[in-house]
């Protein structure tokens, strides 16, 4: 059963990544590819998401 992306978990995850780069000397090329490809559709979502709720505080302040 997939769940459904939220920012809080998606930040989350990509504190995580951020972490494991600057933790490991040494990585693995495959998964150094799998973790950026992963970190870029979260950093996507959440950009996303930002994006949306600075729209919706704008067009409450036009009131």
């Amino acid at each position: 059963m997939a769940t459904k992306q939220n920012f809080k978990d998606s930040y989350k995850r990509l504190q995580e990544i951020s972490d494991i780069l600057d933790k490991e000397e040494v990585i693995d090329v495959d998964q150094l590819i799998k973790l950026q490809e992963e970190a870029k559709k979260l950093y996507t979502f959440c950009n996303a998401k930002l994006k949306e709720l600075d729209e919706k505080l704008d067009s409450k302040q036009d009131i």
